[in-house]
């Protein structure tokens, strides 16, 4: 599942590398038009000239790029210790839940995002039989998306497995959600907490989050279409798990906001048209515009790890079937 960026203030590092890069390009511009002057040398000489004008241009582009890239990384590193002097648990500690105030009810979103109107399909998105479709909602920076498939099952196994939350870690090796633990089940609620580990290579934090999930089956008086609609929890809700979750991922961020859906609707052939929705605010420095690709690109796979499961038989373990929470953080209790 996957945010408003945190901005920094006019003295912040970020500001500071942008103002320097203004000032060094400004000077590469300048030392460009210089190179490129007419040359006031004899006919037979210009073009030699021209030769080795071009060549220090190309240098003094080089130069200018090596020093702005030696910019950037100082920048990142000054921002990363910045933020390590600051403990995981007191930046944990003030993530807002979906009953805060700076965002909408849930219920409110989830009636949104479950009506038809204003969705638009995504086309660079959509892969592998997933069609990608995304709506901006009224109250975020970020928009909401659908993803839609047909798989060769039936509804009633496919909404087993997505209910089934213990199951779900390791499910999929494009999606690293290494924890999933059922926390309470109560009638049709369940509340869940789950992880995912975000490889090293892509500069991004490991996100967690504790989710609850209303579970509806045949909806609309509908045999075999079912629900499974969830919302984020404060990270309140279990404060000695959380903190037993800290201390093996000490720089963890909480999903600040996150209401989605999973649903199954049984077809006429005997298939099951799949479909997510979700829209998830994911806190931390993530640029408005690298969340919409982000999301958009990698929302298929959410979907595509349970055709894959299916293709291998539904019923064969898979890694985290045993639950590496119980590990982790040992009892579910607040």
């Amino acid at each position: 599942m996957l945010a408003v960026p945190v901005r920094g203030s006019s003295g912040s590092v970020t500001a500071h590398l942008y103002r320097e890069a203004s000032h060094r390009l400004f000077v590469a511009f300048v030392l460009v038009l210089l190179t490129f002057c007419p040359a006031q040398r004899s006919d037979h000489k210009v073009f030699l000239i021209y030769q080795v004008r071009s060549l220090g241009a190309l240098l003094v582009l080089s130069v200018a790029a090596a020093l702005l890239t030696i910019s950037a990384t100082r920048a990142f590193g000054a921002e990363q210790e910045a933020q390590a002097e600051t403990p995981a648990k007191e930046r944990n500690s003030r993530p807002k839940s979906s009953g805060s105030l700076s965002f909408p009810p849930a219920e409110e979103v989830l009636k949104q995002i479950h009506e038809s109107q204003g969705w638009v399909k995504k086309s660079r998105s959509s892969r592998d039989g997933v069609e990608v479709f995304s709506k901006d909602l009224p109250g975020f920076k970020v928009p909401a998306f659908r993803g839609e498939m047909v798989l060769p099952v039936s509804s009633d196994e496919l909404f087993a497995l997505l209910i089934d939350f213990d199951r779900h870690a390791g499910l999929s090796e494009r999606v690293p959600l290494v924890i999933s633990e059922v926390l309470r089940r109560e009638g049709n609620t369940v509340e869940f907490f789950q992880l995912v580990d975000a490889p090293g290579w892509t500069l991004a934090r490991d996100r967690a989050w504790f989710n609850r999930a209303l579970i509806e089956r045949d909806i609309d008086g509908v045999r075999g279409r079912h629900r499974q609609c969830w919302e984020t929890l404060s990270v309140d809700s279990y404060p000695e798990y959380w903190r037993r979750i800290v201390e093996r991922y000490p720089k963890v961020i909480y999903l600040p906001y996150s209401v989605g859906s999973w649903e199954v609707v049984p077809l006429e052939s005997g298939e099951t048209r799949l479909i997510y929705r979700v829209l998830t605010v994911p806190g931390g420095r993530i640029p408005i515009r690298l969340q919409r690709v982000a999301t958009g690109t990698t929302l298929p796979d959410n979907l595509l790890q349970f055709e894959a499961l299916f293709a291998r038989g539904a019923q064969q373990p898979v890694l985290g079937e045993s639950g590496p929470a119980e590990d982790v953080a040992g009892s579910a209790q607040p």
